[in-house]
């Protein structure tokens, strides 16, 4: 499994993230909102919104705060995404992580396919 640096963000919290999910073939201005003050794993507690070009945000799938427990960002948030539109193969997923206050880096990551 793989990790690649897909996006960037500054904001100041948890509460409303902005920046642009890039990847070859798009770049989406994105938004992921708190939507829920659950922590049940269970239950999203984002809502993630793509804004394709020249149109208003769509949602588009759902995120998880977590804290990390082990390593060296243990006690750190990140909030697991997973956007399920149509338009994708599948869905995608990614992650993202709080590297200083208010900095958010995204990143994905892909199952490996072995060649056999």
């Amino acid at each position: 499994m793989t990790l690649k640096n897909v996006g960037k963000s500054e904001n100041d919290s948890a509460e409303d993230i902005q920046g642009t999910l890039t990847s070859l073939a798009f770049a989406y201005p994105i938004r992921v909102a708190r939507d829920n003050d659950e922590l049940d794993s269970s239950y999203p507690t984002h809502k993630i919104y793509l804004r394709p070009q020249g149109r208003e945000y769509v949602c588009v799938g759902s995120g998880w705060e977590k804290t990390i427990k082990h390593g060296p960002n243990a006690g750190k948030t990140m909030i697991s995404c997973r956007i399920e539109d149509p338009s994708f193969e599948k869905p995608l997923d990614f992650a993202l992580f709080e590297d200083e206050p208010g900095e958010w880096t995204v990143r994905w990551s892909r199952a490996r396919q072995d060649n056999e």
